[in-house]
């Protein structure tokens, strides 16, 4: 169906094959991320086939400028072909990437002469190894003297620290005691209260005035025969 004669690279093509077949077409097409990769550094037009949205060939479209010529369904292959068909080759997009590498791996180069600066120019012998080793030993021997040393000053610390609080929960303990005397010394004054507030009610209801004197006689009577 396409209006251009087109080839497929047989399944038994190695590398090299693969690579003289893309050097020597118009226009290569592929889901391949390789191939299409190999297909701009060669300067030649190519389709990029993402029929399952690969992220990795959306961002090498975006990158070589190439967003025109990625066919995403089966319908826009041809269309696709005819774009790259009449598109000149990025050389300006292989120039300008071949500028940003060169720059990438001088600096990787910097960095690895930075570390390589960096190394002891000799590996030290048995003697000096065994000293380092000594002095580390004693580091970590005074280490462990100055954690002990802070470890017992804690102690202390806590110790000392631990009398005071002992005297604040005490004088904690006998203020509550305190307050419950309080509050049971109130509860009695309201119960007294109440009593008296009864008392004044019923002197001063009708049925004890008028009961005044028959209990003059009853109290007469309770101390004639008492």
């Amino acid at each position: 169906m396409l209006p251009r004669p087109v080839f497929r690279f047989p399944g038994t093509a190695g590398i090299a094959d693969t690579m003289s077949l893309i050097e020597g077409a118009h226009c290569f097409m592929g889901i391949s991320l390789h191939g299409n990769i190999t297909s701009v550094a060669l300067g030649r037009r190519q389709v990029i086939l993402n029929l399952n949205e690969q992220s990795k060939l959306d961002g090498l479209a975006q990158m070589i400028d190439a967003e025109d010529r990625v066919a995403r369904q089966a319908d826009e292959i041809v269309a696709r072909l005819e774009t790259a068909w009449i598109s000149a080759p990025a050389y300006d997009v292989i120039t300008l990437m071949q500028a940003r590498l060169d720059q990438h791996f001088d600096h990787i180069a910097e960095i690895a002469e930075k570390s390589a600066a960096q190394r002891p120019g000799r590996v030290p012998d048995r003697a000096e190894l065994l000293r380092k080793i000594e002095r580390l030993s004693r580091e970590v021997e005074l280490l462990r003297r100055a954690s002990a040393v802070t470890a017992q000053r804690l102690i202390e610390e806590r110790s000392a620290m631990a009398e005071p609080f002992q005297a604040v929960r005490d004088q904690l303990a006998e203020t509550n005691e305190s307050l419950l005397e309080l509050q049971n010394l109130r509860d009695d004054s309201d119960a007294l209260r109440a009593a008296q507030r009864k008392h004044e009610l019923l002197l001063a209801t009708r049925t004890f005035r008028y009961t005044a004197r028959a209990r003059s006689y009853y109290a007469k009577i309770r101390r004639i025969v008492g």
